[in-house]
């Protein structure tokens, strides 16, 4: 018996939920580097995630590297490559260390703000692209998210202060329009509850947010028909 188009859908999307909830955010990541190397981050770089990537490239500075660096390959849970180079920098110096302890706001929380601004501007992402660095102006640690499409190409990103829990969005390229406070929008079909683990049925319908605008409450019809005592006394 062949199986029908919707126990296939459900058949991938149970998948595509069981890869989100095996998936390692970036701050999981950082506990898995040898012992001491954490306090030495100094970037975070990750691509193609779904929206948790498969792999997280953590870029340390390592002065007896003769560039500086030093980069951790993490997937799957454990440390996958250990080397002293990267498609991602050429070299370190001490100024860009952050450091694990200026952490605070994860890569799940990060692409949550993404996956909100694309909603808003009515388009769904494929796939989103991570980085984490600091402000070239104050220093500040950020996360940088780019969201993508299907053909490759960004649609647009947000910049997010990763120093607090409460993300802070410092900027939104690509995107015109804000989105609304998490209470005053609704989802459709169905919210994830920040999670992108139904992105099959998001290929099937576009998620529509809409204002919960307060509507004005209707008022009674005025009855043009003159009532029994107008009649009697002819009013």
């Amino acid at each position: 018996m062949r199986p029908t188009f919707t126990a296939i859908i459900l058949i991938a999307a149970s998948a595509t939920s069981l890869h989100a909830q095996n998936a390692t955010t970036a701050l999981n990541a950082i506990k898995l580097l040898p012992k001491g190397e954490s306090k030495r981050i100094a970037r975070i770089e990750a691509r193609e995630g779904s929206p948790t990537p498969e792999r997280w490239y953590i870029l340390v500075h390592n002065p007896s590297e003769e560039s500086g660096l030093h980069e951790y390959v993490v997937a799957d849970g454990k440390v996958v490559a250990s080397r002293s180079l990267s498609q991602f920098a050429e070299g370190l110096k001490p100024e860009e260390v952050i450091g694990n302890e200026a952490l605070h706001l994860d890569s799940d929380r990060a692409g949550k703000v993404a996956r909100q601004y694309a909603l808003a501007n009515n388009v769904v992402p494929a796939t989103y692209n991570y980085q984490l660095r600091k402000d070239a102006d104050d220093g500040t640690p950020v996360w940088n998210v780019t969201c993508i499409d299907s053909a490759g190409k960004a649609l647009g990103g947000v910049v997010v202060t990763a120093d607090s829990a409460k993300a802070s969005v410092l900027s939104h390229t690509g995107f015109s329009l804000e989105p609304l406070p998490e209470k005053n929008q609704r989802i459709e079909p169905g919210d994830d509850n920040g999670s992108d683990g139904d992105s099959l049925r998001m290929a099937r319908k576009r998620y529509v947010v809409r204002a919960r605008a307060a509507q004005p409450m209707r008022q009674p019809a005025v009855s043009e028909k003159p009532n029994f005592f107008q009649r009697l006394f002819g009013h």
